[in-house]
C-alpha cells in the first residue's frame, strides 16, 4: 500500500491507489498533481484559518528535517486551493450579522445622545 505525504507537515499516511484516484478525480486533477498538493486535515484547517505554511509548521512543531521543501509554485498552489473560504458559511454569517444592524434609532436614544453632546 503506498504512502501519501503531507506537503506541510511531512506526515505520512497509508492510502490505497483507488483512494488516490477517487480523491484526485473529485478534485479535478491528475493523481500526480493531487500528490504534489496534498495537505493533511490538521494543516488544512490551519490554512483555511489564514495561517502561512511557515506558521503552521511552527504551530505543529514540525522538525525542519521532516518538513518537505516546497517550491514557490507549490506553496502558491496549496495556499490557493486550501485557503478558499466556505461560501455557505460566509453567507450564513452575513445573514446572521445583517439582522443585528438596525438602520434607524429609537427617538429616546437620539434625544439622549443630543443631551450628552450639550
Amino acid at each position: 500500500m503506498p504512502k501519501i505525504t503531507c506537503n506541510i507537515t511531512g506526515s505520512q499516511y497509508y492510502i490505497t491507489t483507488e483512494k488516490i484516484e477517487e480523491r484526485s478525480n473529485a478534485a479535478g486533477k491528475s493523481a500526480e498533481d493531487f500528490l504534489k498538493s496534498y495537505v493533511c486535515k490538521k494543516a488544512e484547517m490551519l490554512v483555511r484559518k489564514g495561517y502561512t505554511i511557515a506558521d503552521i509548521r511552527l504551530m505543529l512543531s514540525v522538525p525542519v528535517s521532516t518538513a518537505p521543501e516546497l517550491t514557490q509554485e507549490q506553496e502558491e498552489i496549496i495556499m490557493s486551493e486550501y485557503s478558499q473560504t466556505n461560501v455557505r458559511r460566509v453567507l450564513a454569517n452575513y445573514e446572521a450579522v445583517s439582522t443585528l444592524a438596525v438602520d434607524e434609532s429609537d427617538a429616546d436614544v437620539a434625544e439622549y445622545i443630543d443631551a450628552l453632546k450639550t
